[in-house]
């Protein structure tokens, strides 16, 4: 919902806020899910990708699928 981030010399500090939503699980606890459509999942990322969207730390964890 909100980031902040305060830079000062070679520090940087800062704070997230963040919301739980509903119905939405990460990646990871899905990998099992029979379910999970794999190609879909593959389009979606690969739009981010082709949109300029960099994620720094990009794993399973952070994926959220609703």
């Amino acid at each position: 919902m909100a980031a902040l981030c305060q830079r000062g010399g070679l520090l940087c500090r800062g704070a997230l806020m963040t919301r739980r939503l509903p119905g939405v699980r990460a990646l990871a606890e899905r990998l099992v899910d029979p379910t999970l459509d794999w190609g879909r999942l593959g389009r979606e990322l690969r739009a981010f990708h082709d949109a300029g969207v960099v994620h720094a730390d990009l794993n399973a964890r952070n994926v959220l699928l609703a």
